[in-house]
C-alpha cells in the first residue's frame, strides 16, 4: 500500500463536513495498526490538527493535544464545529464536538481499547485513514462502529449523500451489511449475488422506485415501443435467414409479398409438391421435404388395412405410393436444377424477358427470376433490419437514461451503498454522479 501513497501531501486535512467548510480543499493520510494488546502507557494520541506524518515518533508524542481555545486562536472558523453523539458500552450515550479533542469520551467508555480509539479518532477527523491488523483485533467491528457514528450524525454534519461501502468479496460484504443493520435499515446492495435472505429488500432491484403518472406512462410507452421494434426486428431476421440458406441452394425459399410467394414458385415446382408443401412461408430444406413425405406415407398407410377390405387397401395403397413417387421426382428435378444453376447468370434473362409470362419460361429463366428476387430481398432486408436495430438502439438508450436517473434517486436517499469491488468498477460513471461524502470505506 505504501508505495502508492507517497506522493500525497504531508498536510494535516479533516473531511469539509466537520466544519461545513466546504469550499476547502485539503488532502491528508493517517496509517494505523490494531493490536491485540493496549498501547504500554495507556494513553492515546490523537490531534486532528497537525500531520500525522512526522519524521519521528518521538516528535509526534511530544506535540499536545490541541484544545477548542487553541484551535480558534489557530484557525479561523466561520461555523461551530459538529457536535456528534455515539452510543458507548452498556447504551451510555455521549455528546461531543468532532473536532475538540478535549471533548471526547474516553476509550473505556466507548468500549475500545486504545488501539481502536486511535483508529476511531482518525476516521472520523480525517479524509483518508487505512486500519490494520491482524484477524481478532476488531477491524469489522471498528469499520461498523465508524459507521454507525457517521449514520446517526447525517444531519448534523450537514451530509447529503450516502457512505458509500466496497467489499472484495459477495461474502464480506453480505456480513458487513447486516451488521449495519441494527442501526439503520436504509440500505441498498448493488448486485444479485447475496447469500443472505435478509438483504433481499435491501438490493437495488427490489427498491421501490417512485415515479408520477406521466412519468410511468411514459415508461410503459418506451417499453412497449422497443418490444414491437424487437418484433419486427425478429420478423426481418427469420425472413434475412430464410433468403440467405435459399441462396445457398440447400433448399428453396417461400416469402410472402413478393414473386416467391405469388407464382414464381408455383411454376419451379410441380402441382404434387405445391399442394403437398402448402406454400408455407419461409425456408424448406431438400432433406427436410423428404423427411415430410417419408412420414406422410407412413402415415397415410398405416391403418388402411383395417379400415378397408383388401382390394379398397391396395388400390388406396397404391395410390398413396405413386403420389409419394411423383413428389419425390419432382423434388429431385428442383434440387438437381437448383444445385446446377449457376449464380453468376443472374439477371441475364430477368433484364430482357421481365414481362414474358411465366409459363412461356425455361427452367433456367425460371431460376434466374428466382435468384434475382432472392438478391434483391437480402439487399432490402439488410438495409431494413439495420434502420430497425438504430431505432431499437435509440429506445433502449432512452430506457436505461430513465432506469439510471431513478436508481441515482434511490441511491441518494440511503445511508449506505454496498457492492463489491467488480460491481464499484463497472458502476463508476454513477457512483460518480453520486459524488459520497464519504468516499469508501473499503473491507478487505
Amino acid at each position: 500500500m505504501a508505495r502508492y501513497l507517497i506522493e500525497l501531501e504531508k498536510k494535516e486535512n479533516y473531511p469539509l463536513y466537520l466544519t461545513h467548510e466546504k469550499q476547502f480543499s485539503l488532502f491528508g493520510f493517517s496509517r494505523l495498526s490494531l493490536m491485540d494488546s493496549d498501547d504500554s502507557d495507556g494513553d492515546v494520541d490523537f490531534n486532528p490538527y497537525y500531520s500525522a506524518n512526522y519524521e519521528s515518533e518521538k516528535e509526534y508524542r511530544n506535540l499536545k493535544l490541541m484544545t477548542s481555545s487553541d484551535y480558534n486562536e489557530s484557525y479561523e472558523i466561520r461555523n461551530a464545529p459538529v457536535e456528534v453523539g455515539a452510543r458507548g458500552t452498556d447504551g451510555k450515550h455521549f455528546t461531543f464536538k468532532i473536532l475538540e479533542a478535549d471533548s471526547w469520551p474516553d476509550a473505556e467508555g466507548l468500549g475500545l481499547d486504545s488501539s481502536q480509539y486511535s483508529a476511531l479518532q482518525a476516521a472520523l477527523t480525517k479524509e483518508l485513514v487505512v486500519i490494520q491488523g491482524p484477524p481478532g483485533t476488531g477491524k469489522t467491528f471498528m469499520a461498523l462502529k465508524i459507521a454507525e457514528i457517521l449514520i446517526k450524525n447525517r444531519r448534523k454534519m450537514d451530509r447529503t449523500t450516502p457512505i458509500l461501502v466496497v467489499c472484495l468479496t459477495n461474502h464480506a460484504l453480505d456480513q458487513f451489511l447486516v451488521g449495519m443493520m441494527p442501526f439503520t435499515d436504509n440500505i441498498v446492495r448493488i448486485g444479485g449475488q447475496s447469500k443472505r435472505t435478509e438483504l433481499d429488500a435491501m438490493n437495488l432491484k427490489n427498491k421501490h422506485m417512485s415515479r408520477t403518472k406521466a412519468q410511468h406512462l411514459m415508461i410503459v410507452q418506451y417499453r412497449n415501443n422497443l418490444q414491437q421494434l424487437h418484433k419486427l426486428l425478429d420478423d426481418v431476421e427469420r425472413r434475412l435467414y430464410a433468403v440467405e440458406k435459399g441462396l445457398s441452394k440447400e433448399g428453396f425459399v417461400f416469402l410472402s409479398g413478393t414473386d416467391l410467394k405469388t407464382h414464381l414458385l408455383n411454376g419451379l415446382l410441380g402441382a404434387y409438391l405445391c399442394m403437398f408443401l402448402n406454400h408455407e412461408e419461409g425456408y424448406i430444406a431438400f432433406s427436410d421435404v423428404r423427411h415430410y413425405i417419408h412420414e406422410w406415407k407412413i402415415a397415410e398407410t398405416e391403418n388402411i388395412f383395417d379400415d378397408y377390405d383388401i382390394s379398397e387397401a391396395s388400390s388406396y395403397k397404391l395410390d398413396i405410393d405413386q403420389k409419394a413417387y411423383y413428389l419425390e421426382a419432382e423434388l429431385d428435378f428442383l434440387e438437381s436444377h437448383i444445385h446446377s444453376f449457376e449464380l453468376m447468370k443472374l439477371g441475364v434473362f430477368s433484364n430482357r424477358k421481365q414481362n414474358q409470362r411465366l409459363f412461356q419460361m425455361s427452367v433456367e429463366e425460371k431460376l434466374d427470376m428466382y435468384f434475382n428476387v432472392l438478391n434483391e430481398q437480402r439487399d432490402f432486408l439488410t438495409k431494413r433490419k439495420l434502420k430497425i436495430a438504430d431505432e431499437a438502439s435509440k429506445v433502449s438508450q432512452t430506457l436505461d437514461e430513465i432506469r439510471w436517473m431513478e436508481q441515482i434517486r434511490v441511491l441518494e436517499d440511503q445511508d449506505v451503498i454496498g457492492l463489491t469491488t467488480t460491481g464499484a468498477a463497472r458502476l463508476q460513471k454513477m457512483l460518480t454522479t453520486i459524488g459520497c461524502e464519504i468516499g469508501n470505506i473499503i473491507i478487505f
